[in-house]
């Protein structure tokens, strides 16, 4: 992620209660799925982010509006 306050969210949690919570039910969810999760940062300018901003940006008038297409919402779920 591109986003520095995120990583220091998942490293070591918020002081906000209504923050807290969504990280613990993220954490919950790690630990029914076995999933290992390493939050990273990394520029904007990387590869990696560019193509992953590029794929939630739904081409609005306003740049700060983000979701994903359904084609790619369909295919997710069938994985």
């Amino acid at each position: 992620t591109d986003s520095t306050s995120l990583v220091s969210y998942l490293n070591k949690g918020s002081r906000r209660p209504n923050i807290q919570n969504v990280l613990f039910q993220i954490y919950v969810e790690l630990l029914k799925n076995n999933i290992i999760l390493v939050p990273k940062w990394a520029s904007r300018n990387t590869r990696a982010i560019q193509q992953a901003d590029t794929g939630s940006k739904l081409f609005l008038k306003r740049s700060d509006e983000f979701g994903v297409a359904q084609k790619q919402y369909l295919h997710m779920q069938e994985k």
